[in-house]
């Protein structure tokens, strides 16, 4: 396995990205890989296997607070997990990851130090960072007054017609904006205040869902009003102009997710051999390409496409950025408010429960 590791990491890292000649492994080599849905270009999957010999079994989730959910039902079934930011915390106070051995990760040395040592994981101790981005609104040009702020999925003028986030840790963000308070909070008042109003909400909106779901009802027109990730609010105004987007002046969230590996990984080897793979400036500038998501690679900057490092929705500037923050990581009173108040929300919506996205339990 010694052996693997070597072949595994420093031939997958250092070859050009169109060198397809496979590595000869000494086994059957394999990697499962789980990842939220359309979150990776599918021919890098083809490269790596061509790269190194190591068949991808590559699996998606649709929802985010799902995942916390899978991995302790399953920790043995992945190996390499893109997980969200405030998640990895939870996941790693869960004992559901294996810490990573930064010594052979030589890709790390890619990666934009503004993106490392972040409070959710210090020392990148259990995770590496992929992509990264914001959460903005969207809006129909020619079906809605351009909203000014995160109150329109709130506004009453618009009852039926808003959509929201299934991710419940970023429904709370969203309602703590609306309601005053930083999306960073963790004052009980607060968090209380913006549980009540995602209630409230429940009677205004036509449903929930993940971001490109919310994405494609702007796009057919089904609804009017929708927070979006920056990417698929990029591909969404790409497919039709009358979408449009702005990133509130109260703040917005930002996010980033990360490469981690499940504490009961059975290939280890091939988990680094994959993270390595895309820290490589040119791998991660392709992916960045197809998804229209930022990359923290910095290396990568000089292979981007020219829309998409110059486009101010994916690479926000420094002031707007500033407006932009990480959710904190969970602590038991948060996820004992959203995990009551989801239930209250199933509760209002059961007649549209079949249509949603189920919403799983997360364990303090």
């Amino acid at each position: 396995m010694t052996v693997g590791l070597c072949v595994f990491t420093f031939t997958a890292c250092n070859r050009p990205i169109n060198d397809l000649v496979p590595v000869q492994t000494p086994h059957e080599a394999v990697l499962h890989v789980y990842n939220m849905a359309k979150r990776m270009d599918p021919t890098l999957l083809d490269l790596f296997t061509a790269r190194t010999g190591i068949k991808v079994v590559y699996e998606e989730y649709e929802s985010l607070d799902r995942l916390s959910f899978d991995l302790q039902a399953e920790p043995s079934r992945w190996d390499v997990v893109i997980a969200r930011d405030y998640t990895v915390n939870l996941l790693r106070e869960l004992r559901l990851l294996t810490p990573m051995n930064l010594s052979i990760l030589p890709g790390l040395k890619n990666i934009d130090w503004r993106f490392l040592n972040l409070p959710f994981d210090p020392g990148n101790r259990y995770s590496v960072p992929y992509l990264w981005g914001t959460t903005v609104l969207a809006y129909r040009k020619d079906k809605a007054k351009p909203p000014e702020s995160w109150d329109a999925l709130w506004d009453s003028a618009y009852t039926g017609r808003i959509m929201m986030l299934d991710h419940r840790r970023e429904a709370l963000g969203l309602a703590l904006l609306h309601t005053g308070s930083p999306l960073d909070s963790q004052n009980e008042e607060q968090l209380e205040r913006a549980g009540k109003a995602l209630v409230k909400q429940a009677g205004l909106i036509r449903g929930y869902g993940d971001s490109m779901r919310l994405a494609e009802a702007l796009v057919t027109g089904d609804v009017d009003v929708a927070p979006l990730y920056n990417g698929d609010a990029v591909v969404a105004m790409t497919r039709n102009p009358e979408v449009g987007c702005l990133l509130p002046a109260q703040g917005s969230p930002r996010w980033m997710d990360q490469f981690v590996i499940s504490r009961d990984a059975r290939h280890i080897p091939e988990a680094y051999a994959f993270i390595n793979f895309f820290c490589e400036p040119e791998v991660a500038a392709k992916n960045a390409n197809r998804l229209k998501f930022a990359t923290p690679n910095k290396a990568a900057e000089p292979y981007l496409d020219s829309d998409v490092k110059n486009n101010d929705l994916i690479y926000p500037g420094p002031s707007i950025l500033a407006q932009c923050r990480f959710f904190p990581p969970f602590d038991v009173f948060t996820i004992r408010l959203l995990n009551s108040t989801w239930s209250e929300l199933d509760a209002l919506t059961a007649q549209r429960s079949a249509a949603n996205e189920p919403r799983g339990i997360v364990n303090p």
